[in-house]
């Protein structure tokens, strides 16, 4: 998706949806990352869906890192979210997909109580805790705006900023760019490599604004 979106877009959008959800503060996100490095990804998704105001039940598939996206009768909704690649070349980047049921409750409703979404991982996800509490924010904000029907469900950057106005602004701000060292140590010389791998649908100057 190219983003070639204004600031006045992105105004029009965040007064838009704080209509809808009003501006949470920031979430106690050393609970997501402590539960993520531990290997306790769901009930770190979980902590997630609740910021979010979802009280759903999660169930997850782990793929693999190189997992391609399949779609199938249901709305699944992709995010792999590596955007930009300096320095170095390499797949990099986490994964996740979730299945959006065409028969997902309203929003607010007692049916979506424990209402079980499914969504694929992958297997990476615990390297980068920051990432990862980004990239499922931002496929259970497609959750969010699918059970309010929201005209704007399957527009990234809407959902991006739903995310960041729910509590997730400093989650999106620390694990925008991830940068890895590498090091190889030759006969005669050492060759140091540094990757730079940005996520989100926001460019630097489009995050800084909203």
């Amino acid at each position: 998706m190219e983003n070639e979106i204004s600031n006045e877009y992105i105004e029009n959008a965040i007064n838009e949806l704080n209509k809808f959800f009003g501006v949470k503060e920031p979430v106690l996100s050393e609970n997501i990352f402590s539960l993520t490095r531990g290997g306790k990804t769901k009930e770190a998704m979980k902590l997630i869906a609740r910021q979010l105001g979802l009280p759903i039940d999660i169930n997850i598939t782990n793929v693999l890192n190189n997992y391609r996206a399949q779609n199938n009768s249901n709305q699944f909704h992709s995010t792999h979210l590596t955007k930009i690649h300096q320095h170095g070349s390499g797949s990099g980047g986490i994964t996740a997909q979730v299945n959006i049921p065409g028969s997902l409750p309203f929003y607010g409703s007692s049916a979506l109580n424990g209402y079980p979404i499914n969504i694929k991982i992958s297997d990476n996800c615990t390297e980068h805790p920051v990432v990862f509490a980004m990239v499922i924010a931002h496929e259970l904000s497609h959750v969010l705006l699918y059970s309010l029907s929201h005209p704007k469900k399957e527009n990234e950057f809407y959902t991006d900023l739903t995310a960041i106005i729910l509590g997730f602004q400093n989650i999106f701000q620390n694990g925008r760019k991830i940068t890895e060292t590498d090091v190889e140590h030759g006969i005669m010389s050492t060759t140091t490599r540094m990757q730079t791998t940005t996520y989100g649908y926001l460019n630097d100057n489009q995050f800084n604004f909203a």
